[in-house]
C-alpha cells in the first residue's frame, strides 16, 4: 500500500518502518505501564527510543523491525495467561505464528510458550485454550503448504539443514554462545567505560528473583529467563554463524530486566541519592547514543541520488538495472 500511494517512490519502504516503530513504541510502552507503572514505561520507552544501536538497526526497512514489539505482546499474553487470564493464550499462538514470517528464531517460541504455561494455575483450562488454539498457530504456514504441495522443491532442505548445522549439545560451545544469549544487554546498554561489567545486569536480575518472597514476580522472573535461556541452549546445537539482530526478540526482556532493577534500587535506603545518581548516569548515556543524529548531513540522501538519476535521464544516459543499486531503480520507476 505504502508503494501504491508513493506510486513505487523507494521512501515507502521507510514510511512502512516508520509505522512499525510507532507500533514498537506504544506496544513496549503498554507492556511495561501493565507490569511496572507509568513512570517505568516512560523510562523504557526513553531508552528503547535513544539507543544508539536500536536506533541504527530501526533505520532500516526490514522484517526484523517488528520483532521487539511482538515478542513483548507474546511475552505480556504468556504472563497474563499463567495469571489465570487464559485467552491470552490465543494471543500468544497466533503471534508465535506470525512471528515466522518476521525471523526464523520463530522456532525457540513453541518451546517457551510451552515452558511458560507449565506455571499456570488453572492447568486443565491452559491445555484447552492451547488445543483451541492449533489452527490460530498453524494459519500462517498456509501459504507453505500450499506451495510445497505445488512445487516440491524444498523437500530436502530440512534434511541438508540437519546435517550442515546441526552439532549436538556440548556444554563448551554453550559456553561460546553465552555471550550471543546477552548480546542485546551489551548492545542496548553499550558505553566505553561499562562494557566489561554488562553480565552484571542479567546477574543481578537472576540473584534478586531467585530470592523474591512473592510468587507473582518469581513466575515473572522465570518468564523473562526463558527467553534468554531457550535460545541459548538452541543455537547450542546449531554450528552456524550468528549476527546480533538474531536476538532481537529478547530486546523487550533485556527492557524489563533494567525496570525490575530500578524498582530494586527505589526499595534501598538514600533514595534521593539514588535518583541523583540514575538521572546523572542515564543523561550522560542519552548524549552519548544520540549526539551523532543531532546534526543532518548536508550531502548524500535519497533527494540528492534522485536529482542525480533525473539529470542522467535529461542527458539521455541509461543504467542498466543491477540489484541493490538504488540508482537503477530510480531509473526504471522514472522511465518505465
Amino acid at each position: 500500500p505504502f508503494f501504491y500511494i508513493t506510486n513505487f517512490d523507494p521512501m515507502a519502504s521507510n514510511y512502512f518502518n516508520i509505522l512499525i516503530n510507532v507500533v514498537n513504541y506504544v506496544i513496549i510502552f503498554y507492556v511495561t505501564k501493565k507490569l511496572f507503572n507509568n513512570y517505568l514505561a516512560i523510562f523504557i520507552v526513553a531508552i528503547y527510543t535513544c539507543s544508539n544501536y536500536l536506533i541504527a538497526v530501526n533505520q532500516v526497512p526490514w522484517n526484523v523491525t517488528a520483532m521487539p514489539g511482538i515478542s513483548a505482546l507474546i511475552f505480556y499474553s504468556l504472563y497474563r495467561s499463567v495469571q489465570g487470564h487464559c485467552k491470552w493464550i490465543f494471543v500468544a499462538w497466533t503471534l508465535s505464528g506470525l512471528f515466522f514470517h518476521l525471523h526464523f528464531t520463530a522456532i525457540f517460541l513453541p518451546v517457551i510458550n510451552l515452558l511458560s504455561l507449565l506455571v499456570a494455575k488453572d492447568k486443565r483450562k491452559v491445555i484447552k485454550y492451547s488445543i483451541l488454539s492449533i489452527p490460530l498457530y498453524l494459519i500462517w504456514f498456509l501459504p507453505n503448504i500450499i506451495y510445497e504441495i505445488q512445487t516440491n522443491s524444498d523437500s530436502g532442505m530440512i534434511k541438508n539443514f540437519f546435517n550442515d548445522y546441526y552439532i549436538g549439545f556440548h556444554l563448551r560451545f554453550m559456553l561460546h554462545r553465552l555471550p550471543d544469549a546477552l548480546i542485546q544487554f551489551s548492545a542496548i546498554l553499550y558505553l566505553k567505560f561499562f562494557k566489561n561489567i554488562i553480565v552484571v545486569f542479567p546477574l543481578l536480575f537472576a540473584l534478586f528473583i531467585f530470592f523474591e518472597k512473592e510468587k507473582k514476580i518469581k513466575i515473572f522472573g522465570y518468564l523473562i529467563l526463558l527467553w534468554f535461556i531457550v535460545p541459548l541452549i538452541g543455537f547450542t546445537l546449531y554450528g552456524g554463524p550468528l549476527s546480533d539482530y538474531y536476538f532481537l526478540f529478547s530486546v523487550p526482556m533485556v527492557l524489563f530486566v533494567l525496570a525490575y532493577l530500578h524498582q530494586k534500587l527505589f526499595q534501598f535506603r538514600y533514595k534521593r541519592i539514588i535518583l541523583i545518581f540514575i538521572l546523572i548516569f542515564w543523561s550522560y548515556y542519552l548524549f552519548e547514543n544520540t549526539k551523532q543524529y543531532w546534526i543532518k548531513p548536508v550531502k548524500g540522501g535519497l533527494k540528492e541520488q534522485k536529482e542525480e538519476v533525473k539529470e542522467k535521464i535529461k542527458r539521455g544516459n541509461r543504467l542498466e538495472y543491477a540489484e541493490g543499486d538504488i540508482k537503477s531503480y530510480l531509473y526504471r520507476i522514472y522511465t518505465k
